[in-house]
């Protein structure tokens, strides 16, 4: 896969590679290791539709309903709650998947690194953990990255953690310095 803005350089770049190498040209790119590439009016839109779809099923929670939130609110998981998973493999593989998945979704890059610190000895909280973020990906499951090369309005979603990082007590007092 090659891919640029100049698409004079594009083509040097090419006939200098098909000169040591046998290459082939495949046209516009469109699907490439799980990612969906869209063309659209000057955009480039990339998502993983098919593999959330795929990762969804396997994990049989197409027929739930999505989560508006990723992680439920106060989860703070440990590494002792819960008992151990029997099948540790099953776990470390959906959080692999779940890691590959934030290449599109990177809103879900914090909650997937939280359930990534206990691959070593996962435990039934860290399997659910994992689950609610499946269950927020089948709430957004459409979206992707989008590229343009054109200046144009953008929207920007912003998250805080309106809690000061599970210390409540500071909410609405000032900070004594």
């Amino acid at each position: 896969m090659v891919t640029g803005s100049d698409s004079t350089h594009l083509q040097q770049f090419i006939s200098l590679l098909g000169a040591h190498f046998d290459i082939k040209d495949l046209g516009p790119l469109s699907y490439f290791l799980g990612l969906q590439v869209l063309h659209k009016y000057g955009t480039l839109h990339i998502n993983q539709l098919k593999y959330a779809h795929d990762l969804l099923q396997k994990a049989n929670i197409l027929n739930s309903k999505p989560a508006s939130t990723l992680l439920a609110t106060k989860v703070l998981l440990s590494a002792y709650d819960g008992a151990l998973i029997s099948n540790p493999t099953e776990y470390c593989k959906l959080v692999g998947s779940l890691q590959y998945l934030t290449l599109t979704h990177p809103d879900i890059s914090f909650a997937v690194n939280t359930v990534a610190q206990f691959m070593s000895a996962p435990r039934t909280s860290h399997l659910v953990a994992a689950k609610w973020i499946l269950t927020y990906i089948k709430g957004t499951i459409d979206l992707g990255l989008t590229f343009t090369s054109r200046i144009a309005a953008a929207r920007l979603s912003a998250y805080s953690d309106t809690d000061c990082a599970g210390a409540p007590i500071l909410i609405g007092r000032p900070l004594d310095m």
